[in-house]
């Protein structure tokens, strides 16, 4: 056991009590009412329809064990109808086996279970922290999808709970159909949006209880189904009416059905308070039913538009040198401030020096600044810049938001800082801190910008943490974010780790890089990941290959640079005296080796990499949790080979370029890379010279890429052709007078001409309209009126000078596209009302617009008055398009509001608004609907209660008295709304008390009492 000393036998025995009434309270709560919004057939196996699309014949097979690790098609269960079950999210290789795919699990829970037919024994499960990432959430759900060999139309479907633990209930979730089985390509056929128990299915005590949902009544339901499915569910209904459909049928065929599950009951978490009970989701069984359909056909655009960055929105040029970092953390201690050990560092390949391994964090003092002074002198003589650490600049706590008083003296400090080391050549910014959270960053804010402002051409230096830090990558998002624009940094560092486990752990590595990819592009600010090279903290020991893939997979996210922890032993750290690049002897290892290969290689990069921006990072399957999957967007269509990674990028002048990583850890790979047809040929930079090799032609054949694992190769691509978004997807959108239309050439300083063809839907000839030049970069072709007002064909001829015509579609008059024009915008949405209305919270709901393109979405809006103007007025909210509800969390209290709906079609064209007054209330006592109950133990008294709470309710009062008649007087107050129990340990035996619970608002209001529990406490 952890702890030596044992309790005192009082104090067990207290804590005896306590548990046995608690488990008192798990019956009580047990036995509370709960609301079933469908049709629930029974429980268990036998309550199951049976004969579903999953196993028409009943005759799947049910292996017995999935723990073991083989391929899906060695797994897949003997006899099963369906072309195959897939699952998100899965393990990558390399990490735990937690679900490598939906027919295995390590722990015999595995996605597939859900179509055995066996609820009673069976479930799908996934727990947070092994192998689900924390939990699902709207942007990373978890999903199993079937695949099947004929398309249906969806009628009906059972869903049946797991047998134990109700919190790992999914609470949102949906029925999904799709013809492609892409990310993007799935439409909901049903969705529950539960708030709580009484929104949901799902119930405590329903445990294998088996629910049914379906798209018609009983009324209709002879004409909806086929003779066998009609019989199995009368069966099954044992008389019971089916009076409201749960879905709307819309007769649409799909090969591809999935559940997909946003949220559980149990909130998403990393830990577990429990060992025996971590959070998690599960779910005993699903059964589909359909009829015979036609699929829609797949529609593919016949040209997309490239992701193209203006300049005005690329990565700034860097204001500090140099642009592209190759660094470490823990330098030389300060008695090996040698001109041989930089020359050493120089040599392995880094370009910036960091701060003395017993330097840094050290306060301010003459000895440090003489210290500075020759370090600096001597990476000047070695030929690199250096970060310097200046106890002039504080370090850990104390970095709260400066008051006015306090910045005269911090900019002091700083005007010293700058004045002792600024002029020195050798110089490359300043440390200012590591990992030191969100409350930090105003005064780090201020310090950054007085930095940049005296002393712009030098770098404010500051590390921030892992993701892995955090409960939720929204958290970490929210730090990224803060820190971005309350700092205002030049340069985003970071640190991540995990990928090093022993056995591996990607769950938070590739999140990770799409995070500060993400947030930095959108400021323009360039980034630098932090990797580790030290055996530490459960961290191993890195192979060339570990350090490898760590720096490739860091630069096709798109960092400039690279940084690793550690170079120097570090006592303190290291596991069994690991070393780092150098031993505890002084003595270089292998990591130092290994390191000097791989940054001489990537510092030929360096100069061409510091000059793009990335537009996109796409991976192969098996695809790694947090990372994207090819798009059309891309140049690269298709990938193939092995587990890669594709960093897309754009120079200033528009030119794309390809970095392309083996993610495979253990093996080379020959990539195979079908790229698009505007692409002509790519082109390596050497990373022996850094200059741009002969290029392959890729229009006929692949680019063909040999990778050693963990190896990545940086192209440049040239393009022919032209950029445009087809005229289907913009005519009639916000501007329905819309009258010309801008096309870029990819060579736009080539004073291309060209000429768009078109002719109404079954003409026989085409009509030309020739292309103007209006700058250096784009041509406009301007359209009669007529054009656009129905559907046309197209197509497009660019002339460039010396060259053949290109014609978009390259087939032309053989294969116009078509544009069809938009008509109409949507309608107003119908019956807009409120079905809240409190101070602290207002619900309206609404009946679907309707548009000739189909709406897309719904935009909120809040004002003081009727028929305020929209205009360019942020939207409270934008929903999807099957959401016909809205809920305001903060409205203003004790006034008027307006709010205002409006409909947005397809090609971003907004209907009408529709406007509603809501007279909001002034702040009120909250009610008390609250059940309690009272139940005696040893001189004590366990309440326990249940019910719902309005979420302004901050507290609940315990009262308490003597007698049926005795005053009631504050006991004590519960701030926590989750607790449903209190021990009132101050109880004598012999007394009865009587007890109430009032709740008290925020604001301060208490609410009523509510019903009454006594209890007398035993002896």
């Amino acid at each position: 056991m952890p702890y030596t000393d044992r309790l005192p036998e009082d104090t067990m025995q207290q804590r005896r009590l306590f548990f046995i009434q608690l488990l008192g309270l798990l019956a009580l709560v047990s036995l509370s009412s709960s609301v079933a919004a469908t049709v629930i057939l029974g429980k268990g196996n036998s309550s199951l329809l049976g004969g579903d699309l999953s196993d028409p014949e009943d005759t799947v097979v049910d292996v017995g064990s999935y723990g073991m690790v083989k391929t899906a098609d060695e797994m897949k269960p003997p006899k099963a109808p369906w072309r195959a079950v897939v699952l998100s999210p899965t393990s990558p290789p390399g990490t735990a086996p937690h679900q490598i795919h939906a027919y295995q699990s390590w722990q015999d829970s595995p996605a597939c279970a859900i179509f055995l037919n066996k609820p009673e024994t069976r479930k799908w499960y996934i727990s947070f922290i092994d192998g689900g990432y924390g939990g699902p959430t709207e942007a990373e759900p978890y999903a199993c999808a079937v695949q099947f060999y004929q398309p249906h139309v969806l009628t009906h479907f059972t869903l049946t709970s797991a047998p134990e633990m109700p919190d790992r209930d999914p609470k949102q979730w949906a029925i999904q159909g799709s013809n492609t089985g892409d990310d993007d390509d799935w439409v909901d056929i049903y969705r529950c949006d539960a708030a709580d128990r009484s929104s949901s299915p799902f119930q405590v005590k329903g445990r294998t209880q088996t629910i049914l949902f379906t798209s018609f009544t009983s009324a209709s339901i002879a004409k909806e189904l086929g003779a066998s499915d009609l019989k199995k569910l009368m069966a099954g209904l044992k008389g019971t009416k089916i009076t409201t459909a749960d879905f709307v049928n819309n007769h649409k065929a799909y090969v591809w059905f999935r559940i997909v599950v946003y949220s559980c009951f149990n909130p998403n978490s990393t830990t577990f308070a429990n060992f025996n009970r971590p959070p998690g989701f599960s779910l005993g069984q699903l059964e589909l039913f359909g009829v015979p359909g036609d699929a829609e056909p797949i529609v593919v655009q016949p040209r997309v538009r490239r992701v193209k960055i203006p300049v005005e929105e690329l990565i700034v040029p860097e204001a500090y040198d140099p642009a592209f970092i190759i660094s470490y953390w823990c330098g030389p201690p300060k008695a090996e401030t040698t001109l041989e050990r930089y020359r050493e560092i120089k040599d392995c390949g880094f370009n910036v020096a960091f701060p003395a391994i017993d330097q840094l964090w050290e306060a301010d003092s003459k000895e440090n600044t003489e210290h500075n002074q020759k370090y600096l002198d001597i990476c000047q003589q070695a030929g690199l810049k250096a970060l310097v650490w200046d106890g002039a600049i504080p370090k850990g706590n104390g970095w709260s938001q400066p008051t006015a008083a306090e910045v005269p003296g911090i900019e002091k400090s700083l005007d010293d800082l700058i004045a002792k080391y600024a002029s020195h050549p050798a110089l490359c910014g300043y440390v200012l801190g590591d990992e030191m959270g969100m409350s930090q960053h105003a005064r780090l804010g201020v310090v950054t910008a007085y930095l940049l402002k005296k002393d712009p051409r030098h770098l404010p230096y500051y590390n921030l943490l892992p993701n892995y830090a955090f409960k939720q990558n929204s958290e970490y998002e929210a730090l990224v974010s803060d820190y971005i624009d309350t700092v205002k940094p030049v340069l985003v560092s970071w640190d991540h780790y995990r990928q090093m486990f022993e056995g591996g752990d990607e769950r938070f590595y590739w999140h990770n890089l799409e995070i500060m990819r993400r947030l930095s592009i959108k400021k323009r600010i360039p980034y630098n990941q932090i990797i580790v090279s030290l055996k530490h903290m459960g961290y191993r020991e890195c192979s060339e290959v570990d350090l490898r893939w760590q720096v490739y997979t860091s630069l096709a996210y798109g960092s400039r640079g690279i940084q690793y922890f550690t170079y120097w032993y570090v006592k303190e750290l290291a596991w069994a005296e690991a070393p780092a690049m150098i031993t505890k002897d002084g003595k270089r290892d292998l990591k130092w080796e290994y390191a000097k290969k791989i940054n001489n290689r990537i510092a030929k990069l360096g100069p061409t990499l510091a000059t793009l921006t990335s537009t996109g990072v796409y991976c192969t399957t098996p695809l790694p949790p947090g990372a994207q999957k090819l798009r059309a967007e891309a140049p690269v269509t298709k990938a193939e080979g092995g587990p890669l990674a594709i960093g897309c990028f754009q120079d200033p002048a528009g030119k794309q370029y390809i970095l392309v990583v083996n993610r495979s850890f253990k093996t080379a790979v020959n990539a195979s890379l079908k790229l698009h047809s505007r692409v002509t040929s790519a082109a390596e930079i050497s990373q022996e010279t850094g200059k741009t090799l002969d290029p392959q032609p890729t229009q006929n054949a692949p680019l063909g890429i040999a990778l050693e694992a963990g190896e990545g190769r940086l192209f440049v691509l040239s393009e022919t052709g032209i950029f445009f978004q087809p005229l289907a997807e913009i005519l009639g959108g916000e501007d329905s007078q819309l009258t010309a239309i801008e096309f870029e050439p990819v060579n736009a300083d080539s004073k291309s001409t060209g000429t768009l063809f078109w002719r109404r839907s079954g003409d026989a000839s085409f009509t030309g309209l020739p292309l103007q030049p209006i700058d250096a970069t784009h041509l406009k072709v301007t359209l009669p009126a007529a054009i656009t007002q129905a559907p046309f064909d197209y197509y497009l001829e660019i002339q460039e000078p010396d060259s053949q015509p290109i014609r978009e579609p390259r087939l032309g008059a053989e294969a116009p596209l078509v544009a069809v024009p938009d008509q109409s915008p949507p309608t107003a949405v119908l019956e807009l009302a409120t079905a809240v209305a409190k101070s602290y919270r207002v619900a309206l709901t609404w009946k679907p617009a309707t548009d000739d393109r189909g709406v897309a979405g719904y935009c909120v809006y809040r004002g003081t008055e009727d028929a305020f103007p929209i205009g360019d007025k942020p939207a409270l909210a934008r929903l999807p398009a099957n959401k016909q509800n809205f809920t305001d969390d903060s409205p203003p209290s004790k006034q008027t509001a307006w709010y205002a709906v409006q409909a947005v079609d397809v090609v971003g064209r907004k209907g009408k608004v529709e406007y509603i007054r809501v007279n909001v209330p002034g702040h009120e006592p909250p009610a008390n609907t609250l059940s309690l109950k009272a139940q005696p133990g040893s001189k004590s008294v366990m309440l326990t209660w249940s019910g719902d709470l309005e979420p302004i309710v901050s507290a609940l009062e315990i009262h308490r008295g003597e007698g049926a008649q005795g005053a009631l007087t504050k006991l004590d107050e519960v701030t926590d709304m989750a607790a449903s129990l209190y021990l009132d340990a101050t109880a004598a035996y012999g007394t009865q008390y009587r007890y109430e619970i009032r709740p008290r608002s925020r604001e301060g209001l208490l609410g009523e009492s509510g019903q009454s529990a006594s209890a007398s406490p035993l002896r």
